[in-house]
């Protein structure tokens, strides 16, 4: 089945939860070219949207994958088992629920990917795989 996914207040107070160690110091101090890589804004696919009749609510769920370079098809095939997972599931798990499938491209690199999870939590996306 499906597991429990995260909220964004248990990834944004890290420090807090002892299920999620502190980011290394190494790790928050940025260089010249990790400044410039973290100032692009994430991109992936156009947002997919799984409605069902009568829906009364309204749920996004993030992710951050690989749409580009070498682990780009790796991306796009976790991407396709995700809409089939959702199509499968939803209307079991969440009835009478929307979802919103949001997939930022994490490039495979940390600093891409701590970008998308940056927009992701600016977003106020509630729910992570």
């Amino acid at each position: 089945g499906l597991q429990p996914v995260y909220s964004s207040s248990q990834v944004q107070s890290n420090n807090s939860n002892p299920s999620y160690p502190p980011m290394p110091a190494a790790a928050a101090t940025t260089t010249a070219k990790s400044a410039r890589l973290a100032s692009t804004t994430p991109t992936g696919p156009a947002p997919w949207i799984f409605t069902q009749p009568g829906a009364k609510s309204n749920i996004t769920i993030g992710c951050i994958l690989p749409f580009e370079g070498p682990q780009q098809v790796v991306g796009e095939a976790s991407m396709t088992a995700l809409h089939m997972a959702i199509k499968d599931w939803a209307p079991k798990l969440l009835p009478s629920t929307n979802i919103n499938l949001t997939c930022l491209n994490g490039k495979c690199q940390d600093v891409a990917a701590y970008s998308a999870m940056t927009r992701l939590a600016q977003d106020k996306v509630g729910r992570w795989i």
